[in-house]
């Protein structure tokens, strides 16, 4: 499959089955479910020089999406249909590219497209804390550990943290739709991704079937090739055959 590259990741595109079976997976996924989906799929997909953040989650995944299912994106809501070009909606990612800090401690930019709270996050991205003049380096502790170190060092102090996290966290977020602005934490955030990467699976099931059936390809075809390639293949088949026909005087009956 192509590679392309952005910024400091290698993307690679997703062939047609894999592409098929993530949108089956997202169709059936609880919506808690749906950002573990994403994470492997970037996981999987992608290879990048440094540890990647929720911006570049973000930026991957419409990247993904355009190279799939093009550049163009539509919403229609409340009757009214918007049109919005992927690249309008990468360049309006914005995060606070610095480390959080409250008092004596320090957290990394949010690596996870999800938690299911802010303490999650908080502990998640935990990075350092400072004793006296002893700075204690911790990224790499896991989970449990600095869960436990986090909630000593704060004591009664969690709303005053949570309230100045809130405040960080605020500048993360996309324009879309008229520039409204999307927190990048927003519940509706997930549900945003998804949309992007649905589409009718029974015109994915007409591919198929016609890919078989008037190309003869082998079924591992759809391990080689993407959506847009097998599109093309199929255009061309049918442009030619509509081409035959109007020599014959006659009409294809198929299409696509």
């Amino acid at each position: 499959m192509n590679s392309y590259y952005y910024d400091d990741y290698k993307i690679t595109e997703l062939s047609y089955f894999e592409y098929k079976n993530l949108v089956k997976n997202l169709i059936s996924a609880e919506e808690n479910k749906i950002a573990d989906i994403f994470e492997r799929l970037i996981s999987s997909q992608v290879k990048s020089s440094k540890e990647l953040h929720i911006g570049d989650k973000i930026k991957i995944l419409i990247i993904l999406r355009s190279i799939i299912l093009g550049e163009e994106i539509q919403f229609s809501i409340n009757g009214k249909q918007f049109l919005y070009d992927t690249n309008q909606i990468i360049d309006s990612v914005n995060i606070k590219n610095e480390k959080f800090e409250y008092k004596d401690m320090i957290f990394n930019i949010p690596k996870q497209i999800y938690y299911k709270n802010k303490f999650d996050c908080l502990v998640d991205n935990f990075y350092s804390f400072k004793i006296k003049d002893d700075i204690k380096i911790i990224e790499n502790f896991s989970f449990k550990e600095k869960e436990i170190i986090l909630q000593n060092l704060l004591g009664f102090e969690v709303k005053e943290l949570s309230n100045n996290f809130d405040n960080y966290i605020s500048n993360f977020y996309i324009n879309y739709i008229n520039e409204t602005e999307i927190n990048l934490y927003d519940s509706n955030m997930i549900l945003f991704l998804k949309s992007l990467f649905e589409t009718d699976l029974n015109e994915m099931y007409d591919i198929e079937y016609s890919i078989m059936n008037y190309l003869k390809f082998d079924p591992s075809v759809f391990n080689m090739y993407g959506l847009p390639e097998l599109r093309i293949f199929l255009n061309k088949f049918i442009k030619e055959k509509e081409e035959s026909k109007k020599q014959e005087g006659g009409n294809t009956d198929l299409s696509i």
